[in-house]
Formats: C-alpha cells, structure tokens, sequence
C-alpha cells in the first residue's frame, strides 16, 4: 500500500506555535532568574541524571536540557526560543 498523508501546518497554527515558544522563554526565565549560570548548568546535569540514569557512551551527545544561546532551551519535548 502506497498511500501517504502529507500535513501542513495552518498560518493560524504558525502564529500558536509562536505563542507557545514565547510562553516558554517567560516560563523558562521565571524559573532560572534567581539561579547562577553554575546553579543553572547544575540543574541541567540533574535532569539530565534523572531522565539519563546510563551515562551516555558518545561523549559528543547533547544534553536533553541543554540550554542554548539566549533564550532558548531544548528540552524532552523539542527545542523552544
């Protein structure tokens, strides 16, 4: 059987999908304001800990919270600005 489904997003859904991603850099810099950058870096490597119990064998992999650049974070469920 040869049939696919090809799905687009809608501009209505483009322009939730930016709510959301604005929603999180609020949420997100509520939540680390009062940290340090080392309480910070802390913080991910414990997350990481939890949902990583293994240690990863390819040192090159990126953290599952791994924050990136300002005023992005990636996190279990995707990456957000």
């Amino acid at each position: 059987d040869k049939r696919k489904k090809v799905l687009s997003i809608t501009e209505i859904g483009m322009q939730r999908a930016q709510e959301v991603r604005q929603q999180c850099v609020v949420m997100r810099e509520r939540l680390y304001r009062n940290l340090t950058d080392a309480e910070k870096e802390e913080l991910i490597r414990l997350l990481d800990k939890i949902l990583n119990p293994e240690p990863e064998e390819d040192p090159q992999t990126v953290s599952t919270f791994k924050v990136i650049g300002s005023g992005m974070i990636c996190g279990p469920d995707g990456c957000h600005i």
